[in-house]
């Protein structure tokens, strides 16, 4: 009897024990698996620009004017591509770059639109404080946060743009604003239950695919006739390096009856890299 016994309590042991085992099991099973559309680690997401110009030599540039009609009509063709994907929203965001109707590049005041791109479920550790952007961030973008309210500077992605060489009379604007919001950015879709739906009535939900929202202008002010005007465009966060989210390209505008010395070296360049 006493041995049955113990056969028992000794059966029960491994039955418990077993039973811990394979609850551990699945739990770290749980822990790690895969998920198709939410990898484990997520990658920053890159950032590109619109229009892409050309490559002439190792430089992107985005070249325009009345030599160039043709390759101006290009330029304003890719960023409508760009925009049209996101409908009205995208066109209202950017409005502010396209009031000549040709995205600035018939009225001098040519945009670059810079996208970042969907890095699925990233969430950006953004800066809140000027003091805290590293050294390498331009004096510009120190001095917009210093200018932005405390409150507004929270999970902000901020963006900078900054002249290789400086010229007094050139400038530039961004559009809509200096950063991207860095809430729900990184999914295909966003539902929001509506803050000001009355309440004798059921919640109204708001239903937003926030791409166009990884999209904002860079309009250009002033730019000289017939020069390489070099421009690096960079944004900031903490777990998003520069390598991943910085672009490089010159800005380019034809005027045939400025000093054209410069131009035609262009040309020459152009012509043989396409042949």
């Amino acid at each position: 009897m006493c041995r049955f016994i113990k056969l028992m309590l000794y059966g029960l042991a491994f039955s418990l024990c077993l039973c811990i085992f394979v609850f551990i099991f699945a739990m770290i099973l749980q822990q790690f698996r895969m998920n198709a559309e939410q990898p484990t680690v997520s990658k920053p997401p890159s950032l590109t620009i619109a229009p892409l110009g050309r490559i002439v030599g190792l430089e992107k540039v985005i070249m325009w004017g009345e030599i160039e009609e043709q390759s101006s009509y290009t330029l304003q063709k890719q960023i409508d591509h760009l925009v049209s994907k996101y409908g009205y929203r995208g066109e209202h965001r950017l409005r502010g770059c396209n009031l000549d109707h040709a995205w600035g590049y018939l009225s001098n005041t040519p945009c670059v639109l810079l996208k970042l791109n969907l890095a699925l479920n990233f969430e950006a550790d953004t800066y809140s404080e000027r003091r805290s952007l590293p050294d390498a961030a331009p004096s510009a973008l120190r001095h917009y946060m210093m200018e932005t309210a405390p409150e507004r500077r929270s999970n902000k992605i901020w963006a900078s743009c900054d002249f290789v060489t400086k010229n007094v009379e050139t400038t530039l604007s961004f559009v809509p604003e200096m950063y991207y919001d860095a809430d729900g950015l990184f999914t295909r879709e966003n539902f929001y239950v509506d803050p000001d739906t009355p309440e004798n009535e059921t919640e109204r939900v708001t239903h937003e695919e926030p791409g166009f929202r990884r999209v904002i202008g860079v309009k250009f002010h002033n730019l000289p006739p017939n020069k390489h005007v070099h421009v690096t465009c960079s944004v900031w966060a903490r777990n998003i390096p520069l390598d991943y989210a910085t672009v490089k390209f010159v800005m380019y505008r034809v005027d045939p009856n400025a000093h054209i010395e410069t131009l035609d070296v262009l040309y020459d360049e152009i012509d043989m890299h396409d042949n």
